[in-house]
Order: C-alpha cells, then sequence, then structure tokens
C-alpha cells in the first residue's frame, strides 16, 4: 500500500462509529490513537498493557471490518 492509501484508510478506520467514539473518550482516547497507529502503521503500542484493552479490540474490529470491505 502507498503511503496515500495507507492515510486515507486510516481516516476511513477514524471515521467508523465506534472508532471516533473512543477517540473522543477522555480516558479511551490515548489507547485508541495508538490501537489505529498499530493497525495501520505496525507501530508498537507506547503502553505494552493496551494491545489488551477493550479499546483496541474495538479498533481491531473496525480494522478488520474495513479491511474485509477493500477485498
Amino acid at each position: 500500500m502507498t503511503i496515500n492509501e495507507l492515510q486515507h484508510f486510516e481516516r476511513q478506520l477514524r471515521s467508523q462509529p465506534i472508532v471516533a467514539l473512543r477517540l473522543r473518550h477522555k480516558r479511551d482516547m490515548f489507547a485508541a490513537e495508538a490501537a489505529v497507529k498499530h493497525y495501520i502503521y505496525g507501530e508498537p503500542y507506547p503502553v505494552p498493557k493496551w494491545a489488551g484493552t477493550r479499546t483496541a479490540q474495538q479498533v481491531k474490529v473496525a480494522y478488520d471490518q474495513l479491511s474485509k470491505q477493500k477485498g
């Protein structure tokens, strides 16, 4: 994937309702941001335990749904 395609996919992921909600939530926003960067760019979580949170799981579900739609 090109950088432009990755950035477009990132915008799509961020606009998914559950992801957008987690990104706006005061308690979950940092874990959600880390999860988006992890799934789009492969970046490691800055706090490893965030990978096992419900927030990260919700971002993964949205990511998987978008990936499936993309084909």
